[in-house]
């Protein structure tokens, strides 16, 4: 999951930006702690 979230980061600004709106806090809590 780690590995798939850099790369939409890196090359997915659309979609990433939805995932982030869903869940803020999760996604960085949750890439914080798998990091």
């Amino acid at each position: 999951m780690a590995k798939g979230k850099k790369s939409n980061d890196k090359g997915a600004n659309a979609p990433k930006k939805e995932n982030t709106q869903k869940g803020k806090s999760s996604n960085k809590s949750a890439g914080k702690g798998k990091k």
